[in-house]
């Protein structure tokens, strides 16, 4: 389903952004 993997690539990439935006501040 193109819904599921949609929700799966927003949560990647929220977790990227947190991972990439913590060491930096």
């Amino acid at each position: 389903d193109l819904n599921y993997l949609e929700e799966n690539i927003n949560l990647v990439l929220d977790e990227a952004e947190q991972a990439v935006s913590g060491p930096l501040q």
